[in-house]
């Protein structure tokens, strides 16, 4: 898995390992969420007497204040393993790759750079750094994780009644056709944006060769 993870993301061996850490722990940082919402449910299930709680005596104050803490231990532990496993280790990674990529620039021949637009290289290698960094930090493990998250839960709800878990999830093959449909708009304008940036680079580079004649 780990090597499928690094030839498709273009990671390094260590970089496959936390992000794969990352998707896991952010993983269960979304599963985490659901556990208040489950203290409730007991509670109004057993103070309504409904179902198997029906005739019993329902727990006191005491009891679902020592389960709120050890839920909210519980979750700022998750929290703050996912929290490193996400962003720290994914700008560990991007000062890995930007390294390597000045070092791979560093080896190149001037005449390389004769025949290259340096506005556009320089635009071309930042943003795509920059946009490596947000992906990975803010994007792909949650997209992961929100994928196997939405999955355990709606199993979850769809045991418990099924037509609450349709009410509540059919929004989801809606939402990823959505997404589908709207891929050539979306292309559009990255792409209408990306040109724009690379006219503002270009000008700036202009200005930073031509200063002193200016």
């Amino acid at each position: 898995m780990y090597k499928w993870v690094q030839k498709q993301f273009a990671l390094t061996e260590e970089g496959s390992h936390t992000f794969v850490r990352g998707v896991v722990w952010t993983f269960l940082h979304f599963v985490s969420l659901m556990f208040p919402m489950m203290l409730m449910f007991y509670f109004l299930m057993e103070h309504l007497g409904i179902g198997e709680f029906a005739g019993k005596t329902p727990h006191g104050i005491w009891f679902y204040a020592e389960f709120s803490l050890l839920i909210l231990a519980v979750m700022l532990v998750i929290y703050a393993f996912s929290y490193s496993a996400t962003y720290d280790s994914v700008y560990d990674e991007s000062m890995r790759r930007r390294v390597s990529i000045a070092e791979r620039l560093r080896k190149l021949p001037l005449s390389f750079f004769g025949k290259k637009n340096l506005s556009d290289l320089t635009s071309t290698i930042m943003d795509d750094c920059n946009a490596l960094e947000m992906i990975f930090s803010h994007a792909v493990p949650e997209l992961f994780a929100a994928i196997g998250s939405v999955t355990v839960i709606g199993i979850m709800l769809f045991c418990y009644n099924w037509k609450m878990s349709i009410a509540l999830f059919w929004v989801v093959p809606a939402a990823a056709l959505l997404i589908a449909l709207s891929k050539k708009i979306q292309d559009h304008w990255f792409e209408g944006s990306y040109n724009a940036r690379r006219i503002i680079m270009e000008d700036i580079q202009e200005g930073l060769e031509n200063v002193q004649e200016i």
